[in-house]
């Protein structure tokens, strides 16, 4: 997945739009790979019909159709709504800000739709290399909690290995088939 994820980037040399587009398209190819009969993964860029939030991806139950004319889906048939990042969220100045941005978008779509999980996948993020930097996965993990958030790999390790266990790529499977 990572090298897939570095392929493409490397090779298209795009902004964060092009960016976002191919980590949703990879994430969604691996992930309907582990799911069960019963589920898909929407498109990249999918509503919720009835509200008018973006969503990257969906986990929907593989009865789900799409609502003419649209990439909006019934909610009885969304099981999992994946907010999808290349490089984590807090980059500016305010990176605790940028944590709580998200965090209230979970929050606001949970309070229209009950029983819609949702989830935060990030490719990539950043822990400090010294004594006393920004621990970004942290600060978005803790930041984002009640709310799930994974990652495959720390940007700042020379070797890149992804990260497995509890916050990476077997975690989030594990997570995902655990709400479905």
């Amino acid at each position: 997945m990572l090298d897939a994820f570095d392929g493409v980037r490397l090779e298209g040399k795009g902004s964060g739009k092009f960016n976002g587009d191919v980590c949703c398209r990879i994430l969604k190819a691996f992930l309907a790979k582990e799911l069960g009969p019963g589920f898909t993964v929407s498109e990249p860029n999918a509503y919720i019909f009835g509200d008018p939030q973006e969503r990257d991806l969906l986990v929907l139950t593989s009865d789900a159709r799409r609502i003419r004319h649209t990439n909006a889906f019934d909610p009885k048939s969304v099981k999992c709504e994946i907010e999808v990042k290349a490089n984590g969220i807090g980059y500016s100045s305010d990176p605790s800000a940028d944590v709580g941005k998200q965090k209230e978008v979970f929050i606001g779509s949970r309070k229209k739709f009950r029983t819609i999980k949702y989830v935060y996948f990030t490719f990539q993020e950043s822990t400090p290399k010294r004594r006393g930097a920004i621990d970004y996965w942290r600060l978005t993990r803790e930041g984002l909690k009640p709310f799930r958030a994974f990652c495959l790999r720390n940007r700042r390790r020379r070797k890149q290995e992804p990260w497995l266990g509890k916050w990476g790529w077997e975690g989030f499977v594990t997570y995902i088939e655990s709400i479905l």
